[in-house]
């Protein structure tokens, strides 16, 4: 499992990013994506859709 967090506006684009590399890559692992400047909805229309194999928001990842 890997954890993403954003805490300013431009990590979101990081965060589409690296889950489209994951992609590239052939990571089969999920992904949880928090922080500040996150949301549902932007994870799941932004993010799961470059990344198949899991993608969550999470309100806390240390604790999810």
């Amino acid at each position: 499992m890997i954890g993403l967090s954003g805490l300013i506006t431009p990590s979101l684009d990081e965060m589409v990013h690296i889950a489209h590399e994951m992609k590239r890559r052939n990571f089969s692992i999920p992904l949880l994506i928090g922080g500040a400047t996150t949301s549902r909805m932007h994870t799941a229309v932004k993010i799961a859709e470059n990344y198949h194999h899991g993608v969550l928001h999470v309100l806390d990842a240390h604790v999810a």
